[in-house]
């Protein structure tokens, strides 16, 4: 977005520097790495997945570009793997990935947003032997009496290809998601048009933001 003197600011957020010299490097040692994968006579979704991760973490979008060449399999696809080795990285209790489950049983998982929640369902996933499709029935159901009498609304959000690229540096930066960092911005953005900046607004409670239903770079 563009402002001029008289608009307010959008937060600003310092870009990651990198060399062109050093993503390049990167980006071969990287697709080197995958191509040593899609070798594999057996490869799990976990190892194409935390390789999806490390790629994206700094060639962003570009990464599901090179990993479409190498593994062949559509970028839909990609995200989702990536997607769900990124839930399960180990960083809590809830987010490590069990042994005693399927990558599928992980996939039905991850749609649960709160972590105490979805250690909930692994657990009795587990201790009752569940199928994918139970474990499926089982979120399904409490996802029914968990949804809000008045949710937030989503949107689909379009950007051209430098600002998709941009923003996708950024969220990297401040290792968030980015559907959530561009409602951050967005927000952000219309609480400051909506106010006065000279003007003194009591202190708001910590907000919110609603996640973006979809990026999309035209």
């Amino acid at each position: 977005m563009k402002t001029s003197s008289n608009q307010p600011r959008i937060p600003g957020i310092q870009e990651p520097k990198w060399t062109q010299a050093e993503k390049d490097k990167f980006r071969r040692k990287w697709a080197s790495d995958g191509e040593d994968l899609a070798r594999k006579q057996k490869i799990t979704q976990w190892q194409l997945g935390d390789w999806l991760i490390v790629g994206n973490l700094r060639l962003l979008s570009l990464a599901y570009t090179e990993a479409e060449k190498i593994t062949g399999l559509a970028r839909p696809t990609l995200l989702d793997i990536k997607g769900t080795a990124d839930r399960f990285d180990g960083t809590t209790p809830s987010r490590r990935r069990d042994d005693r489950l399927s990558w599928s049983h992980h996939k039905e998982l991850k749609s649960i947003k709160d972590d105490d929640a979805m250690q909930d369902k692994k657990e009795q996933a587990i201790k009752h032997g569940w199928s994918v499709q139970k474990l499926r029935d089982a979120i399904g159901v409490q996802n029914k009496k968990d949804k809000p009498t008045n949710p937030q609304k989503t949107l689909v959000v379009s950007l051209c290809l430098a600002d998709y690229n941009r923003l996708e540096r950024c969220a990297a930066e401040e290792k968030t998601n980015l559907t959530i960092l561009a409602a951050r911005v967005l927000s952000e953005y219309v609480s400051l048009s909506a106010g006065n900046a000279n003007t003194v607004r009591p202190k708001e409670p910590k907000k919110q933001f609603a996640e973006t239903e979809e990026l999309v770079a035209s």
